[in-house]
């Protein structure tokens, strides 16, 4: 049992403020790329994990490994987009 402990990878949830300061968005912006309603959806960007419920409050995060995955594939995709650019300057 406890092997299985130390050989498990720990899942770190990170909570609104957090996700927030490491993305550089606002809740707004946030919680529109969650909405397939709003011209900001991103059906690429992970969805936040229930926590803990109750009759007036829904507690929930975003589970660090996927954040960090979303933002790689931002970075990748802008290096796509710039490429074109970068070689038509070096070619002019």
């Amino acid at each position: 049992m406890t092997t299985e402990i130390q050989s498990a990878s720990v899942t770190r949830i990170l909570r609104l403020p957090e996700l927030r300061q490491r993305i550089g968005l606002a809740n707004t912006a946030i919680y529109a790329r969650l909405d397939p309603d709003s011209m900001y959806f991103d059906a690429t960007f992970h969805r936040p994990v229930p926590l803990a419920s109750s009759e007036r409050v829904t507690t929930t995060g975003w589970v660090e490994a996927k954040e960090e995955e979303w933002l790689r594939e931002q970075i990748e995709r802008r290096a796509k987009r710039l490429q074109p650019m970068a070689r038509a300057e070096v070619s002019s």
